[in-house]
């Protein structure tokens, strides 16, 4: 399978679709910028795009990042940002919690802020209907930039936070992206500047040396403000004015220092260590950073981007023609440090493979210095990039208040000019005039002379290569005369599916005027909700799905699983290849996924509003449930793959404790037992053919839900056509799986933990099906009021983790059990003081339960969220199919208010009790293995 090509440019992202290349309609919403630099240096924007969500975005943007930093004041800039959140002029101490947490935010979430070697940047996302918090965020804002207040208690306790950081960003057993990083940064001014710091740094801190920091950086000549969303320009700008034009102009013009990028190592290396269970091998190459000015940069960029995308069909077809295919091999873009940038070929593959890769990579190379690229290659991508332009119109007019506000920062961050539709239109008009297949082929050959370096990730306690050998190895296929490929591009034509002979039709049909529901029911035992939404232009987002899901089946069955969903889609389809229906499905603008849940299966699909694109949609839709077949060849490289990687899963130190947790929360239960080596090699390909029919092959009790840019009079052919004359067979249903569960509190301590740390868990499961959509409701609650307990005793007040993390899963029809968990990382000496602390906490809610200001303030959160929710097209089909599904009202998201009124405080108090009984609860502890 083909890895998803990244784009050159992350800002250029484009996540809406279209099926014009037209100039956006006026009468759509576009963004009214409002700028200007105030008399003491303050550069602000406003970016106002009326309906662009229900979030009005803002960030502060102060162009101080850790590079700012001198020896003694490593780490300042992070320790600041933390600083931020802990006291201002007007909002001392915790009113800035309350401030947000009243107006429904959740810190982490809508009130965040990072820090970065070049920039420290301030998130706050806050609903458009609150003006008055508009104001007050603001005023946040300037306290930021003038007034943070820097009392030694709270700097003490937020030095244990950010020391409680940087061990967990720290690592010791090293992940490859993490141990590459730190390699390419070794001996630069960059090692030395990182921005999480030194511990010793952080303890020795000040507040007289933190505020020496904060009074040379945080300055109105060094800050930039942003809005985003549908706000009221003239408002904003207002504000803006009132609360920063009063900062007095500094004096202090100095920038913060520039340092050249780091020397590129074009040695060859091997990493390994007891999170790596994977084998991989790459080759980069340095290349030089574009810096988009302007139209013409921007066109030489999507040259660049097609390239790869040329890269990427060559390599992935020349993998497909081995009698033994990789796992998966693409080429990907990446911005390094400074002016430099990296194009990566990677390779994934089975562990005594590491050679025969490098040998791969050597010869496609040299394939392309020789032969370089084919018309038809280029006719392809060619098409791909029309595609794509044919985006550009819907991006502009769907582009919501984050997604703005992401690409302006980063904008600002790389000093790269702001996209405009008028500039990115005339930078793909110019590549579809100028670019040819000789200039690419020439790139091409620039690329590979370029300096590179070659790098293996070998899992633990796997036998390493032989970097001599693969140096040698490399070079000398590089060099070597070698025929030229025979590609076999594939045309697909529509109908992909002809028309079936079978009579059928709907058996009921009506129409919710209110909610905008239109229900179906056909002959065949599908349920259809349509909810046509025009708030996201020319986005239909599809969900097909049954009760049923892996809860049912046996141990052999669950083995079957694991290789099911990629063995199908790497076989193709109706005598396609999987490379051609993915080349197809990404100019067509679709995608058809299928999924196993546990508790349920089916297909989720998108698509644009394009008869072309629904036809092939819906076409493909029908193959895969009538026509679908396993390539013999791709089953057994699947199941090599699959049991590889259980081998280097199994051999983690870590693994040993996750399956010693299982057996204590699962005792006896054949449906959470970890499945062994020995139970996949046993899978034949007819085991998983078999799941397929049983899941997959008859649709009675499947329901269908879209939501999107489309009328139901459109889709009701197709639907007819493709959907309705599926066989019906066998009513899928949800049964209410009976498992082993714990019945006694146990606990265990154990020293398998990869990294300097300690891990405090939790883990409460219990048999408590959900008797309607309020315990869905409750379950969410319950998640946010332990998650912000938590952060407020455990982070805020004792300092003893970096961020808790709060899981809580209700128990949906065809579930066996209800989940809560709660892991913490802390220091090795903060394990036992923690645990405590938690148990403390937990002894307290069963005993005492919530308060109804507590379940206010989070009914508030939820509300808010799911409101938020609704303007989002995936999520909408989401909550809408989730109700679909499991027979809940449909639009109970809608009615959501109506459904946390009627908890109470009782309810909930009741509702905790039951998810978090002390005697199905295991305790566990794990420190770092010696």
């Amino acid at each position: 399978m083909m890895f998803s090509r990244k784009l050159l440019l992350v800002t250029f992202a484009l996540l809406a679709l279209s099926s014009c290349a037209t100039a956006p309609n006026q009468n759509q919403p576009l963004t009214t910028i409002s700028s200007d630099t105030l008399d003491n240096g303050f550069f602000y924007a406003v970016h106002s795009k009326p309906q662009s969500a229900d979030k009005i975005e803002l960030r502060l943007m102060i162009k101080s990042g850790s590079l700012s930093e001198t020896e003694a004041q490593s780490g300042y800039a992070h320790l600041l940002e933390h600083m931020a959140f802990n006291g201002t002029k007007h909002y001392p101490k915790l009113k800035i919690d309350e401030l947000f947490e009243k107006s429904g935010l959740v810190v982490g979430n809508d009130i965040n802020a990072y820090t970065s070697f070049d920039e420290t940047v301030y998130t706050l996302s806050i609903p458009k209907a609150n003006k008055q918090l508009l104001a007050d965020a603001l005023l946040y804002f300037r306290d930021i930039l003038t007034d943070i207040e820097l009392e030694q208690g709270e700097l003490d306790k937020e030095k244990g936070v950010v020391e409680n950081e940087y061990y967990l960003s720290t690592q010791q057993e090293q992940s490859y992206n993490y141990a590459l990083f730190r390699d390419y940064i070794k001996d630069s001014e960059y090692e030395n500047r990182l921005p999480i710091g030194t511990v010793e740094s952080i303890k020795n801190s000040t507040v007289a040396s933190v505020n020496e920091f904060y009074t040379a950086w945080y300055r109105p000549n060094n800050a930039k403000l942003l809005i985003t969303g549908d706000v009221d320009s003239e408002r904003a700008t207002q504000l803006i004015t009132e609360l920063f034009a009063s900062i007095d102009k500094s004096t202090n013009d100095t920038k913060q220092p520039e340092f050249t990028a780091p020397t590129f190592k074009t040695q060859t290396r091997d990493y390994s260590s007891k999170v790596i269970n994977y084998s991989q091998t790459d080759l980069y190459f340095e290349v030089p950073k574009l810096a988009i000015t302007d139209s013409q940069d921007l066109s030489q960029a999507f040259k660049l981007d097609m390239l790869n995308m040329l890269f990427n069909y060559r390599l992935t077809a020349a993998n497909s023609q081995r009698e033994g295919s990789f796992n998966n091999i693409g080429i990907f873009y990446d911005v390094l440090l400074g002016d430099k940038a990296l194009n990566n070929i990677s390779v994934s593959h089975q562990k005594n493979e590491s050679q025969q890769a490098v040998e791969f990579i050597a010869q496609e190379l040299a394939r392309i210095q020789q032969y370089g690229f084919s018309q038809a290659e280029f006719d392809l991508q060619l098409a791909q990039m029309k595609s794509d332009q044919a985006q550009l119109s819907n991006h502009y007019i769907n582009q919501d208040a984050a997604q703005l506000a992401g690409a302006t920062i980063s904008a600002w961050s790389t000093g790269d000019i702001e996209f405009t539709f008028e500039l990115e239109q005339q930078a793909y008009q110019l590549l579809l005039s100028t670019v040819s297949l000789e200039e690419l082929n020439q790139l091409a050959n620039e690329l590979i002379d370029s300096p590179r370096q070659m790098t293996f990730a070998t899992p633990y306690q796997a036998d390493k290569p032989d970097l001599l050998a693969a140096d040698k190895l490399f070079a000398y296929a590089l060099t070597q005369p070698i025929k030229n490929i025979v590609l076999n591009i594939e045309t697909l034509t529509l109908p992909v599916a002809k028309k079936s002979a079978t009579e059928s039709d709907i058996l009921s049909e009506s129409v919710d005027a209110k909610q905008q529901l239109t229900p179906w029911q056909l002959s065949n035992g599908v349920s259809v909700v349509l909810q046509p939404d025009d708030s996201i232009k020319n986005e239909i987002k599809m969900s097909f799905t049954a009760p049923g899901g892996s809860n049912a089946f046996t141990k052999q069955q669950r083995a079957a699983n694991y290789l099911l969903i990629r063995s199908y889609l790497n076989s193709g389809l109706e005598g396609l290849s999987a490379q051609t229906i993915g080349q197809r499905f990404e100019q067509e603008r679709i995608d058809i996924m299928p999924i196993i849940d546990t508790n349920n299966h089916g297909f989720n699909m998108h698509s644009i509003n394009d008869p072309k694109s629904l036809e092939l949609l819906f076409s493909m839709l029908y193959s895969s449930v009538t026509n679908a077949k396993v390539n013999e060849h791709e089953f057994a490289l699947e199941k090599q793959a699959a049991i590889e990687y259980q081998q280097n899963n199994l051999t983690l130190p870590a693994t040993a404790t996750w399956i010693k947790t299982g057996e204590i929360l699962f005792p006896h239960n054949l449906q959470q037992e970890q499945i062994s080596v020995q139970e996949l090699a046993e899978v034949e390909q007819h085991d998983i053919e078999a799941i397929y029919q049983a899941l997959f092959n008859n649709v009675n009790g499947y329901k269908l839900t879209i939501v999107g840019d489309f009328e139901p009079a459109q889709l009701k052919p197709l639907i007819l056509q493709y959907v309705a004359t599926l066989p019906r067979g066998k009513e899928s249903k949800f049964d209410h799986p009976v498992q082993s569960l714990i019945t006694q509190a146990s606990g265990i301590n154990e020293t398998t933990y990869p990294q300097d740390n300690g891990q405090v868990l939790f883990y409460t499961v219990t048999d408590t099906p959900n008797p309607s959509i309020k315990a869905v409701y409750q379950a969410e609650l319950m998640q946010a009021m332990l998650s912000q307990t938590l952060t407020k005793i455990v982070r805020e007040q004792l300092s003893l983790t970096y961020s808790p993390y709060v899981m809580v899963r209700d128990q949906a029809a065809g579930q066996a059990f209800t989940e809560v968990m709660i892991e913490l990382i802390t220091k090795v000496e903060d394990i036992e003081t923690t645990q405590q602390v938690v148990d403390d906490i937990i002894a307290g809610l069963l005993t005492n339960g919530i308060t109804q200001a507590q379940l206010d303030e989070n009914k508030k959160i939820i509300a808010q969220d799911l409101a938020s929710s609704l303007t989002d097209p995936a999520s909408k089909q989401w909550l809408l199919h989730r109700d679909h599904l499991f027979n809940y009202p449909l639009g109970s998201t809608e009615d959501a208010p109506a459904i946390f009124a009627s908890i109470s405080v009782a309810d909930m108090n009741q509702f905790i009790r039951v998810y978090l009984d002390p005697s199905k609860t295991m305790r566990l502890t794990n420190r770092p293995q010696q």
